[in-house]
C-alpha cells in the first residue's frame, strides 16, 4: 500500500523556487521569442522593439514578423543597461 506522506509548506516553496522562470538561463544559445526576451530584460514589448531598432540587438529573422533572440546577446544588453544606470 502507498502511504500519503504530507509535505510541509516550506518544502513546497523550495520546490517552486528551484524552477527558474527561464529554465536554463545559463545556456547562452537558448532562443527566446520577442515577448520572452522583453520579460528577460524587464521591458515592455513596445519598449523592447524600439530598443532592438535603436541599439541594434542581434536577432534571427524567422519570417517577416517573427524574430528570435539569443540569451547570450540579451545578457550583453542587460549588462550594458546596468552599467549605464551606474554611470548616470
Amino acid at each position: 500500500m502507498l502511504k500519503n506522506i504530507p509535505t510541509s509548506d516550506s518544502e513546497k516553496e523550495n520546490q517552486l523556487r528551484e524552477v527558474p522562470e527561464f529554465s536554463s538561463a545559463k545556456d547562452k544559445t537558448q532562443i527566446l521569442k520577442t515577448k520572452e526576451a522583453a520579460q528577460y530584460l524587464n521591458l515592455s514589448v513596445r519598449t523592447f522593439n524600439q530598443y532592438v531598432i535603436d541599439h541594434e540587438i542581434p536577432f534571427i529573422q524567422w519570417s517577416p514578423r517573427v524574430r528570435r533572440f539569443m540569451i547570450g546577446d540579451l545578457d550583453k544588453v542587460a549588462l550594458s543597461r546596468r552599467t549605464k544606470k551606474q554611470i548616470y
